[in-house]
């Protein structure tokens, strides 16, 4: 069992991002969720609870490459919880644009929904998707 600090809200994100994992490398992931404490991950990795992690992921619309500091706080077979460490105000202010460009998404599908629509139909899951960040010139960037 893995320990859970959450710290507000989550918001559905699709969002693919790289994982820097000690002893094991990059490896690429997809953000479930997102909140201003940590974010839901999928991956085909096994995570280790407590084990240090970079998550490294580019904005669409471009921007530096963000790499944010972390620590897995559950796992599960097909990823697990992660919760942000040692944030710098440039960090927090791109997770704070993430989180709203999420939200005002989030609220514009539900608005998008007509009314009577059955509560157990599927919705299309597009929520905002940055691009990966490009390592071609090889390399650990973490």
């Amino acid at each position: 069992m893995g320990m859970e600090h959450r710290c507000g809200s989550r918001t559905p994100l699709n969002l693919d991002v790289v994982l820097h994992l000690p002893r094991v490398g990059p490896v690429p992931a997809q953000v479930l969720d997102i909140g201003i404490g940590g974010m839901q991950v999928r991956s085909g990795t096994k995570f280790s609870v407590h084990q240090p992690v970079k998550v490294e992921f580019a904005f669409p619309r471009g921007g530096p490459v963000q790499r944010w500091s972390a620590s897995v706080t559950y796992a599960t077979d097909n990823g697990g919880g992660l919760m942000f460490e040692n944030f710098k105000s440039s960090e927090l202010a791109a997770l704070i644009e993430l989180l709203r460009a999420a939200e005002d998404h989030a609220r514009a599908v539900a608005q998008s929904i007509p009314p009577g629509f059955p509560e157990s139909a599927e919705l299309p899951s597009e929520a905002p998707a940055a691009r990966r960040p490009n390592h071609s010139n090889g390399g650990d960037r973490s």
